[in-house]
């Protein structure tokens, strides 16, 4: 069953019937191939339908990130820029990044809400791991190196006077 209460496989039949209703006469290799696209379609949507975005998956979060910053349906440089480095923090590609905001951008000036946008959303490609972030130096991590550095002076300037 799917998520309209009807049965799959009898949406299947409905669609056959249908299809073999409009090929009618036309030769047999056309009507297997318009048929196997159509079974293909139907799979495809009936795969996206079941598979709803969890709200922790990194794409859902990127879209919901980019209709926080959207001020009417545009987003400002400076937050595209924010929404990109959320999306590179998650692992998600610029490209596909790219096409989350867009789809985002188009449901916001239709006027139509996020959840509209959980199918096309659902077709980018999921990330198979958070991209690795560059560890941004800390004043920890600063006052140990120049510690570091003041104790290889010490130990050069020592050794200068001694010898």
């Amino acid at each position: 069953m799917d998520s309209d209460g009807n049965n799959i496989e009898t949406r299947r039949e409905r669609l056959r019937l249908a299809a073999d209703e409009l090929l009618r006469g036309r030769p047999g290799a056309l009507r297997a191939r318009k048929l196997a696209v159509a079974e293909e379609m139907l799979r495809a949507r009936e795969t996206t339908r079941l598979n709803a975005l969890d709200p922790a998956d990194p794409r859902w979060m990127l879209a919901c990130a980019t209709r926080d910053s959207l001020q009417g349906s545009v987003l400002t440089y400076e937050n595209r820029r924010k929404v990109m480095l959320l999306a590179q923090r998650v692992g998600i590609r610029a490209f596909d990044a790219n096409l989350i905001v867009a789809i985002v951008q188009d449901r916001a000036r239709r006027g139509e809400p996020i959840e509209s946008a959980v199918d096309a959303i659902a077709v980018v490609p999921a990330p198979d791991a958070p991209a690795r972030t560059r560890r941004s130096f800390t004043g920890w991590t600063w006052a140990a190196a120049i510690l570091v550095a003041l104790l290889v002076d010490a130990i050069l300037i020592g050794w200068l006077v001694l010898k």
